[in-house]
């Protein structure tokens, strides 16, 4: 069973460390690590402005974990009824694994970019939200527009904006999506989900 809840002080065993999350520091959900399967195994969020936390929970009997495909993150070994947790750097799309069952346990976990607005006229601007505001020196994101359809255009390479925001000059049909990495590396998530806004002539 899948429980979000806002991560206000929440205690968690992780290994021989307690891990101690002070009050309003971020939001998140639980995903439990059952035999050989994720619950839920897919997701999809909005992100948010705070800083989001996936938390394992092991209900099985066996040892697994959760690493990330890309290598944006690693649990490490997860003993039955322990728990590990993670935070989310950005939007991106994060297929994970268990590394002592790749092939029975994977799961993916993916957060849109969320825009300011959705509907708006030429030359109007939005702010789309890639990142948490407190966001971390060590990642930082990749930004592609498209309209209508066509070839996507990168707006922003490598940018440590966690909201930036862009203008229309034409009406139609424009998509965003976004990608986390670690700077000054080529270790990233998969593109996001896609963001639709539409734009609207004078």
């Amino acid at each position: 069973m899948v429980r979000t809840r806002r991560l206000a002080a929440l205690l968690l065993a992780v290994g021989s460390l307690v891990l101690v999350v002070p009050a309003n520091a971020g939001i998140g959900q639980f995903i439990g690590v059952d035999e050989y399967a994720y619950d839920p195994a897919t997701d999809t969020i909005a992100q948010p402005t705070q800083t989001y936390f996936l938390v394992f929970e092991n209900h099985g009997g066996t040892t697994h974990s959760a690493v990330s495909d890309g290598g944006m993150f690693d649990t490490k070994a997860i003993a039955p009824d322990g728990s590990s947790q993670i935070s989310i750097q950005g939007a991106g799309t994060y297929p994970y694994h268990c590394a002592f069952h790749p092939a029975r346990m994977q799961g993916v976990f993916r957060v849109r970019p969320k825009a300011s607005d959705t509907v708006v006229g030429v030359g109007d601007s939005i702010t789309l939200q890639i990142a948490p505001d407190a966001i971390k020196t060590l990642y930082v994101r990749d930004v592609q527009r498209r309209r209508n359809g066509g070839e996507w255009n990168t707006l922003r390479h490598g940018t440590g904006e966690s909201a930036p925001t862009f203008s229309f000059q034409r009406a139609g049909e424009f998509e965003f999506r976004a990608r986390s990495r670690i700077a000054f590396t080529e270790v990233h998530t998969e593109w996001s989900p896609l963001r639709k806004v539409t734009v609207l002539a004078g």
